[in-house]
């Protein structure tokens, strides 16, 4: 329900900073990545198969190797279709620094009615 509560929040148009940090943490949430996995993201990480996008990569963390089948989420697949064409390497180009990330991520649950602490690393945990 919270997700579903984040998928649909009306942020105010002046506030493009927080369409993209959001987009940013779902996309964290459908991936199973930290913020650092997503800032790293390339197009050739990301292949596509009979049942649509998966990515394959290493992680941040640790180097070891992950598969995450984002087909399973239409809403991660519509991410990475608006990601095309901003930038020739990165699909996340304009990932931030992960103290800013986590301040506007505390704005934009101040505009729900979630009591949860959302951070960089709850997209991941949820995820799990």
């Amino acid at each position: 329900d919270e997700i579903i509560m984040l998928r649909n929040l009306d942020i105010p148009d002046e506030r493009a900073d927080l369409k993209i940090t959001l987009e940013h943490w779902l996309f964290c949430f459908y991936a199973g990545f930290y913020y650092n996995d997503l800032k790293r993201l390339t197009w050739d990480d990301v292949k596509n198969s009979d049942l649509g996008y998966y990515i394959m990569g290493n992680r941040y963390k640790n180097g070891r190797d992950y598969l995450s089948p984002i087909h399973k989420f239409q809403h991660a697949v519509e991410i990475i279709n608006r990601r095309k064409g901003i930038h020739p390497t990165l699909i996340f180009p304009d990932a931030i620094s992960e103290q800013k990330y986590n301040d506007k991520l505390k704005e934009l649950i101040g505009l729900t009615n979630i009591k949860k602490n959302l951070m960089n690393k709850t997209a991941r945990h949820s995820f799990i």
